[in-house]
């Protein structure tokens, strides 16, 4: 018969192999799935961002990110994080190229807001150069050009939408215009945005069961 102390020693050798086995499958599930990084790169639909010292009146919000929507300009990509501000909805476009640029979306206003029509967006395009006055400020043509539109970042045919768009910088290219024109219909959109420091914006969660 066992007696008690072999009884004990088994135990304990049971329990140890069990403790080792469970830590091993944890690293493994670590390593399988590991945790992404809290940075807006990584920011999908339910996350929340929290935004410091935007706008005219350096307002401070929280924005609960409703979607993810994705830009294609000839393979060159960025994409749109759509959020909800609480009273109205925002928008941060983030490119991520040489650099992390963030850029938040304040509103939209109609093309008449800018004081031009089609024919001169399009002369400016041609030459290159050009300027728009919106409340007060004069911002300058920077570019132009056509890209493909991915609701929820969905590539699949035929969910890409086509637009152009005229880019104009003001005079420390830390505001800016982006008109949009979608199909090849008037209808036009413009975004006024701010370009946004690193220190402007902190991601709590990446998603909605990121939350703190």
């Amino acid at each position: 018969m066992m007696d008690s102390n072999h009884l004990v020693l088994l135990i304990l050798v049971a329990g140890a192999g069990f403790y080792i086995y469970s830590q091993q499958q944890r690293r493994t599930r670590r390593v399988a799935n590991p945790k992404r990084a809290l940075t807006i790169q990584n920011v999908g639909a339910g996350g929340v961002v929290a935004l410091r010292g935007v706008g005219p009146d350096l307002e401070d919000l929280d924005l609960t990110i409703l979607g993810r929507h994705s830009y294609d300009e000839d393979g060159y990509r960025w994409f749109e994080l759509q959020g909800d501000a609480g009273n109205r909805t925002l928008w941060l476009s983030v490119e991520d190229d040489d650099t992390l640029e963030v850029c938040l979306t304040l509103r939209k206003e109609p093309l008449a807001a800018l004081g031009v029509a089609e024919a001169q967006l399009r002369a400016m395009q041609k030459a290159k150069q050009g300027s728009v006055q919106f409340e007060g400020q004069t911002y300058h043509f920077d570019e132009a050009g056509k890209a493909i539109f991915y609701r929820n970042e969905d590539r699949l045919p035929p969910n890409g939408e086509a637009f152009h768009y005229w880019e104009f910088l003001s005079e420390d290219e830390q505001n800016g215009i982006t008109v949009e024109q979608w199909g090849n219909s008037g209808n036009f959109e413009c975004h006024i945005y701010q370009c946004l420091r690193p220190a402007q914006y902190t991601v709590y969660a990446l998603e909605g069961s990121d939350a703190l």
